[in-house]
């Protein structure tokens, strides 16, 4: 790795390599451990993180370094990387927002804390 760089072997590094602590895959394996111990919700069905978790995994499974190293010469670009990178963007952030909704209360009333109203600093109590 460290004499050229070429990017399916950065790939594999960063993305596929299981035993690398800085790879998509190995961190994707220690969210599914973590979202193993968030409690059960009520209605019993297949929570939505886990359908998104195993979605991250099938893009990961179906990739190939070989074809996400592919320069496209007239824009310079990696499309497949780009593409792959975005899709796998949209199920990570599809989890956080999954867990979110699931797990905390976003609709709790709010409770002022204190007054700006200046008749009542004036009172002495």
């Amino acid at each position: 790795y460290r004499s050229l760089l070429q990017l399916p072997l950065v790939l594999d590094l960063m993305i596929f390599d299981a035993n690398n602590p800085r790879s998509l895959l190995y961190q994707l394996d220690r969210l599914k451990k973590s979202m193993a111990n968030l409690p059960t919700t009520t209605d019993n069905s297949f929570s939505v993180h886990n359908v998104l978790i195993n979605e991250a995994y099938n893009l990961i499974s179906q990739a190939d370094k070989e074809k996400l190293s592919i320069l496209n010469y007239a824009t310079s670009e990696h499309e497949n990387l780009d593409n792959f990178l975005s899709e796998i963007y949209k199920v990570l952030s599809g989890i956080q927002n999954a867990v979110s909704k699931t797990y905390f209360v976003h609709a709790q009333s709010q409770i002022q804390l204190f007054s700006t109203d200046q008749s009542r600093q004036n009172k002495i109590y």
